[in-house]
């Protein structure tokens, strides 16, 4: 299966009040996004990440909130975005086209 998703903004405190997300606080947000994406993910999967997937998190706090993630990520980098481990995605772009066809069965 391949997903698409974005702005997770793992570790922003900020966020929550900012887009009205209702989580006690960016502990329960983390592990909230993170098990839900796990829940459809699977080990195999493709997942492009279209940007902010953490921002104001250290970049070591950051790669170990990622690397909690299932299926092989693909990264386009958004604007709070730093410079994650390489190992944990399939790639890292600043832009990528994607094509995609969709067959009738």
């Amino acid at each position: 299966m391949i997903y698409f998703t974005s702005d997770q903004h793992l570790g922003h405190p900020a966020i929550i009040p900012m887009q009205n997300r209702s989580f006690q606080d960016v502990e329960d947000m983390n592990r909230t996004i993170i098990n839900n994406y796990n829940s459809v993910v699977h080990k195999d999967d493709i997942v492009y990440i279209l940007g902010d997937i953490c921002h104001r998190s250290t970049v070591e706090k950051a790669n170990d909130l990622i690397s909690e993630l299932k299926g092989r990520k693909i990264l386009i980098t958004g604007n709070h975005d730093k410079k994650y481990d390489e190992r944990l995605f399939e790639g890292i772009y600043d832009f990528k086209t994607v094509s995609l066809h969709v067959f009738k069965l």
